[in-house]
């Protein structure tokens, strides 16, 4: 079955990449254990650096996820509520807007909070208080609500800055040490990481297709700025143990972890960190599926888990024509999906 899958698999994939679909890296697995993996096309035209599997490639906002799940251990242990406020976890924070805003509210970007992508050059800037949770908070997120917190999804990278800011200020660690010391060495993920503001853990180019052209995507962002919100750096094999992990309660209880994963479909079935549906037929069955999506200018990651059937499927690329739309059935994710279901 594994064998039949693959080559199925592996037909799909280079019949994206012919197609000018995908470049980059992408692995299909079941139960822990890899069903496909393959490289292809180039992480660095211009140096002709080709994507390999192991090599750390920037996975953008799938940093919420994990961000997510720092912060649920906190509420397993009893430190956080999830209707904790603000306010209650960082006292110098505006306090009439700190008092209504819940972790909850963070977690599912439906705090109001100001958002962080509309500050002129924040991303691209190389001023060094910029990496640093506190000082972001401090100057950036202290704005009047856009909505009342509760009342629409609005996406939002300075729900997760909040998020981090509270998880240090709690705990007494910096984010990058917390995320270390609690998901990548008990995980064994030695390939992942946050990339800081002299980084250079990623040789990954994004590249944007401009009429037939396909150029260097400008501006070039400076990930570290994306904090806890999407300055990760991983691999397809180390966010396999990472799905591994929530695929059981290596992290998390059982309880806690089904209560980070229960999502909201008046908000578009935003969940902690993730979407979690259960609408689309995949070989005669219709899995709940959870789906942390990011993207950086030209580079992208998906990953893509059957929770109950412990499938996972894990993309990352490095051109703008990736299709990422995983929640309408459609793009290279949910064809490998669906060859996993059809081949079982």
């Amino acid at each position: 079955m594994q064998k039949n899958a693959a080559e199925k698999i592996g037909a799909l994939v280079r019949g994206y990449h012919s197609r000018g679909a995908f470049d980059g890296v992408v692995l299909a697995g079941q139960n822990g254990e890899v069903v496909y993996q393959s490289a292809v096309g180039m992480a660095d035209r211009k140096r002709g650096i080709p994507h390999v599997l192991e090599a750390p490639f920037p996975i953008c906002s799938v940093t919420k996820q994990f961000t997510a799940l720092l912060v649920m251990q906190q509420v397993a242990a009893g430190r956080f509520m999830l209707e904790g406020k603000i306010s209650e976890y960082l006292p110098g924070f505006r306090s009439d807007t700190g008092s209504r805003i819940t972790l909850k509210h963070l977690m599912t970007h439906t705090s109001g909070l100001a958002n962080t992508d509309d500050i002129p050059d924040f991303y691209t800037s190389r001023d060094p208080r910029l990496i640093r949770a506190d000082y972001v908070v401090k100057t950036y997120c202290q704005k009047p609500l856009t909505t009342p917190p509760g009342a629409k999804f609005r996406y939002n990278n300075a729900d997760y800055l909040v998020l981090a800011a509270i998880l240090e200020k709690t705990l007494g660690r910096p984010y990058e040490a917390l995320l270390a010391e609690r998901i990548l060495r008990p995980l064994g993920m030695t390939r992942s990481g946050i990339l800081g503001s002299q980084s250079s853990q990623s040789q990954v180019v994004g590249y944007e297709r401009k009429g037939k052209v396909l150029a260097e995507e400008q501006p070039r962002y400076r990930l570290a700025n994306y904090g806890a919100a999407g300055a990760m750096y991983s691999t397809v094999g180390d966010l396999l143990k990472w799905d591994r992990a929530l695929q059981t309660d290596q992290l998390l209880p059982r309880a806690v972890r089904d209560l980070m994963f229960k999502s909201d479909p008046s908000k578009g079935y935003v969940a902690c960190g993730s979407w979690v549906y259960g609408y689309i037929p995949y070989g005669g069955k219709v899995p709940t599926l959870v789906e942390r999506q990011g993207g950086i200018g030209a580079l992208h990651a998906q990953n893509l888990q059957a929770l109950d059937d412990r499938i996972s499927v894990i993309l990352l690329s490095n051109r703008d024509t990736v299709d990422l739309t995983a929640y309408t059935g459609k793009g290279l994710t949910c064809d490998i999906l669906r060859v996993l279901y059809e081949t079982a």
